[in-house]
């Protein structure tokens, strides 16, 4: 993994400066270029970027928890209180009917019990907003107190100089993708700075950023790849 402030220390190698003596024209330019590489990837998919574990505190009779609208997306697994696996429902229809196509129930909906089931839906322009929003469901609804505990992909960060001055955050960029395809867009990224003067490295920055493109489109997503992306290696 890498901080920021590794990154923010290799794109001001290329503006021929350090964060000792870079300006704030300077790392300004270096977060512009990090979050137009992170939009890039977010275009490209959750496929890379880490995953990390988020938790949802559920309360008695309450089978219904909306997320914050940092997560791009859920990718399982989920744990009812870390450690009662649950299975995801294939549909809207079998969270509706789950007390009769799972217990043989008459009744409609789920009743309380230990939930062994969860639903996702994604909900676009709520309140106004352009952005999605995500709901668990849990089957059964919960007749105690408890916490899911389930993997998300968070949307692409936008960093700040501030951030790069701390230095600390990290990059949320699946490993494999850090040095073959982030660095390369971002570092490209910079030479669009007015204190970008190396014209001996601006070819290979370009070839470099090129095939980062070309990556992105053979692992799937970007743009309209048809490969199917392989398994990510790497975890936050």
């Amino acid at each position: 993994m890498l901080t920021i402030g590794q990154v923010r220390d290799d794109l001001l190698s290329k503006l021929s400066t350090t964060n000792a003596t870079a300006d704030s024209s300077a790392l300004q330019d270096c977060a512009i270029a990090v979050n137009q590489a992170l939009q890039v990837l977010q275009t490209a998919g959750q496929d890379f970027f880490t995953r990390q574990t988020m938790t949802a505190a559920f309360t008695a009779g309450t089978g219904v928890f909306s997320l914050s609208q940092s997560v791009q997306n859920i990718i399982g697994p989920a744990r009812w209180n870390n450690l009662i696996p649950l299975r995801a429902l294939a549909s809207r229809g079998e969270l509706d009917q789950y007390d009769r196509i799972f217990l043989g129930s008459p009744s409609y909906g789920q009743a309380g019990g230990v939930p062994d089931a969860y639903w996702i839906e994604s909900l676009g322009g709520v309140n106004g907003s352009d952005a999605d929003f995500i709901k668990i469901y849990l089957a059964p609804q919960p007749a105690a107190t408890g916490v899911l505990y389930i993997d998300v992909v968070n949307v692409a960060p936008s960093y700040t100089a501030a951030d790069l001055t701390a230095g600390t955050a990290i990059i949320p960029v699946a490993q494999g993708y850090l040095e073959s395809v982030f660095l390369p867009i971002a570092r490209y990224g910079v030479t669009l700075s007015s204190q970008f003067s190396r014209p001996d490295i601006v070819a290979q920055l370009k070839d470099d950023h090129t095939r980062a493109l070309a990556t992105l489109a053979t692992v799937g997503g970007f743009p309209n790849a048809v490969q199917p992306a392989p398994p990510r290696e790497s975890e936050a």
